[in-house]
């Protein structure tokens, strides 16, 4: 019997009841690389456990893999290259990067940016991303935005909206995330206008933020926090609501997976002008806000409230455009590059 060949994936994993961005990506790549190369054996280092004995499974599982896909943040990156460097498998390794931090992080690293053009490939979420590293002599990049696997039970039959009546906000709790302008722009709308409107909010609260947060949630009667959603739920919860509020600064912001779970959804996005976002989220399928601007994110929820009929029309087009980032559509770029002879 034929000996399968080894794929070494390396990523954080996370922990069930505080997956952030990062953990989400590496275990929807991986279980798609479980499926897609079904004839290889799939190996996982979670680089979340930071003992001895991971360092020693990592150095290991590179030596010993046919092919190694690396999903490192901005701490990880440089250690974890440099130990693809020494163990002379550039050549069989991609980088699947996760956020938008990458090119800032590496333009002055000229010793990184040659690891990374020795790689076999580098996978960024955005277009304008892979144009940036090119300038920079970069050949082996590829596309490879955020997605989503979707089972029949994640599919949404488009339903129309009355108007809009309930707001959600869905990812990180932390105050660089926006919850705070959220917030506070919610309790403005409902003391200018007769009809209330409901925000709740989802996520995991960051570690040291819960005092001023929980302050801040006991402003106004119409504010909620609902706790953290897991699957098999996400979609379902956030397709009852009318639209997602999503007025992040957050620096290291790629393609948020929170809003392409809103466009599955079919629900419209409020986002802010910030990073890659008016990249993902155009006029057909939500509205911008400027960045950091209370008065500004109110000005957009009232015109979504003054025009209901906008929401139907852009949870349409909500639909066609997650459709573009399924798992079908997105998984085999990368797929195709690990099929590759090295």
């Amino acid at each position: 019997m034929k000996k399968k060949k080894k794929i070494l994936i390396m990523g954080n994993y996370g922990k069930d009841d505080r997956l952030t961005g990062q953990s989400t990506r590496t275990r929807t790549v991986t279980k798609s690389i479980k499926k897609y190369l079904n004839d290889y054996n799939v190996t996982t280092v979670d680089t979340s456990n930071k003992k001895f004995r991971t360092i020693i499974s990592a150095f290991i599982g590179v030596l010993t893999a046919n092919k190694v896909i690396i999903m490192p943040a901005q701490n990880g990156l440089k250690p974890v290259l440099y130990m693809i460097k020494l163990l002379f498998a550039c050549s069989k390794t991609s980088y699947v990067a996760i956020g938008g931090w990458l090119v800032e992080h590496i333009r002055d690293e000229d010793r990184l940016i040659k690891v990374l053009k020795d790689l076999s490939s580098v996978n960024v979420q955005m277009q304008s991303m892979k144009g940036e590293l090119e300038k920079l002599g970069m050949n082996n990049v590829n596309w490879f935005p955020n997605y989503r696997i979707l089972e029949n039970e994640n599919r949404v039959t488009p339903i129309g909206k009355s108007g809009l009546k309930n707001l959600v906000f869905y990812s990180r709790v932390r105050k660089d995330k926006g919850v705070l302008i959220a917030i506070e722009a919610v309790n403005a709308f409902n003391k200018l206008n007769e009809e209330k409107i409901q925000l709740d909010i989802y996520g995991p609260i960051e570690i040291g933020f819960e005092n001023e947060f929980y302050t801040e949630i006991k402003s106004g009667s119409y504010i909620k926090y609902k706790g953290v959603l897991k699957e098999p739920n996400i979609i379902s919860t956030i397709s009852k609501y009318d639209c997602m509020v999503f007025p992040t600064y957050y620096v290291g912001e790629g393609f948020p997976g929170a809003v392409l779970e809103s466009f599955i959804s079919g629900v419209p996005v409020i986002a802010s002008d910030w990073k890659y976002n008016t990249q993902i989220v155009s006029n057909d399928t939500g509205l911008i806000c400027k960045v950091n601007s209370i008065e500004s994110l109110l000005e957009k929820i009232t015109e979504l409230h003054n025009h209901p009929e906008l929401l139907q029309l852009k949870q349409k087009k909500c639909l066609e455009e997650a459709s573009k980032y399924t798992e079908e559509q997105v998984v085999p770029t990368l797929v195709n590059s690990l099929k590759t002879k090295y």
